[in-house]
């Protein structure tokens, strides 16, 4: 069964949730985002400046929507109220 958030790209999940999960597995709070062509640059709260592929099928976009993540930035300062909303979900 398909569920309807597998259909959304990085772009809509970072826009509802405001989080992104790095590579490396490190979540950080996205303060801006813009989307150029195929691509997505994201500003984080601790000064990242990261581009990513607009993809629903990219790890980042898998470890998004199953609230997975292996660490958190120390530099975007979440608290665990946001942190539990990122882990529970849409």
């Amino acid at each position: 069964m398909n569920d309807h958030r597998q259909s959304k790209n990085i772009s809509s999940l970072v826009a509802e949730l405001g989080f992104f999960v790095s590579r490396s597995g490190k979540l950080h709070k996205v303060s801006s985002m813009d989307e150029y062509g195929n691509y997505v640059r994201l500003l984080t709260k601790c000064g990242q400046c990261i581009a990513v592929r607009n993809s629903r099928r990219s790890k980042a976009a898998r470890w998004i929507r199953n609230g997975w993540m292996r660490q958190i930035c120390k530099g975007c300062k979440i608290k665990s109220g946001e942190l539990s909303r990122f882990k529970t979900g849409h």
